[in-house]
């Protein structure tokens, strides 16, 4: 038997540059970061670190639930992980990722695995290759164009623009980045700002600009409204309850939706994750796997789960603007251009 104790740390600080969606804009992240130790002497990090305003949950919410976090003795495992992520209330995500990450980690160094390896064995539909993965970028709003030429210069072949604020002037600048870089395959992300009558409009505008998806256009009570698009769809906070996610069913019968967008700071962990891919899997939905601005142990993690996932599609994990909090902290998952495992553990020095 292994008997564990764990330790929080406040981390986080301002961005080197401002991030945001059609919603909200970021100046800063703050998190908390979980540090488990085993008798024998090995540590575990994790990290957790909700979004604020499109995060339900707040960071005291999360250092109350970790602050009152039991670990009994018992073997370290994939049962014993998703046992203690349990007894972290449904409503916080972010806590219950933070906990499953250092476990996770402790169990790949033990192992002598990868994390990714690790959250293989737990797919339902068999383990996937851990090999290396394409990586998107996200481009800088406020210079679309110029920072997609940079991640074409880097050798990334696939970006995201973040639209919803003002479409007289995003079409223009989506028709530019086609009209410049081609062979880009570029990505969309509305957050769910249109109705859905912006939404059926703004598809069909697209239809002719090969766009590979475009994400969460409507919110997630009015998915199921879109009956059939002209361009490929993906939801994102279409599944953070069940509810929602049966509203895609329309999507998924017609083959419009071709993309699930899985973070686990969202949707409770990288095992919560699989679990969703394995159901996107079932219906012939590719899971793709995206950060939400988060420190470099959360990073690691959401790498390795995009690796453990493989998916047909980049995953959303270039470096970001939650990076540049920790300026002497090394991701080893994106050491490289593209995504690669890391063995024994995450391989992040957190402290």
């Amino acid at each position: 038997m292994t008997s564990y104790s764990f330790q929080l740390h406040a981390v986080g600080g301002a961005l080197a540059q401002e991030a945001g969606n059609a919603h909200h804009s970021w100046k800063r992240r703050d998190a908390l970061l979980v540090v488990v130790r085993t008798r024998e002497g090995l540590r575990g990090v994790g990290e957790a670190a909700p979004l604020p305003g499109y995060s339900n949950e707040s960071l005291a919410a999360c250092q109350s639930a970790l602050d009152s976090l039991q670990l009994p003795e018992g073997e370290l495992s994939l049962a014993y992980i998703r046992q203690r992520v349990g007894s972290i209330a449904e409503a916080l995500p972010s806590a219950r990722f933070a906990i499953e990450t250092a476990l996770l980690d402790l169990l790949a160094q033990v192992r002598g695995l990868s994390v990714a390896a690790i959250l293989a064995e737990a797919r339902a539909v068999g383990p996937r290759a851990c090999g290396e993965l394409l990586r998107c970028g996200l481009l800088d709003s406020r210079d679309p164009i110029g920072s997609a030429q940079h991640l074409a210069l880097r050798g990334l072949r696939c970006a995201k623009l973040k639209v919803g604020r003002d479409w007289s002037r995003e079409l223009p600048t989506i028709r530019g980045l086609r009209a410049q870089l081609p062979s880009l395959r570029l990505r969309l992300d509305v957050n769910g700002a249109w109705s859905v009558a912006e939404a059926q409009a703004r598809l069909l505008e697209l239809a002719e600009l090969d766009i590979e998806f475009v994400e969460q256009p409507v919110t997630p009570a009015n998915m199921g409204a879109i009956k059939v698009s002209p361009v490929p769809l993906a939801a994102d906070e279409s599944l953070r309850s069940a509810e929602t996610r049966n509203l895609l069913e329309s999507l998924l019968a017609d083959r419009s939706l071709v993309a699930l967008v899985l973070k686990p700071s969202i949707l409770g962990g990288a095992l919560a994750c699989i679990d969703l891919a394995d159901w996107g899997a079932s219906r012939q939905v590719e899971a793709i796997v995206s950060h939400c601005f988060e420190g470099p142990t959360a990073t690691a993690a959401i790498a390795e789960l995009a690796l453990a996932i493989h998916s047909g599609f980049a995953a959303g994990l270039d470096t970001h603007a939650g990076l540049s909090v920790y300026p002497g902290v090394q991701v080893p998952q994106l050491a490289a251009l593209d995504i690669r495992s890391h063995a024994p553990g995450l391989g992040v020095q957190a402290l």
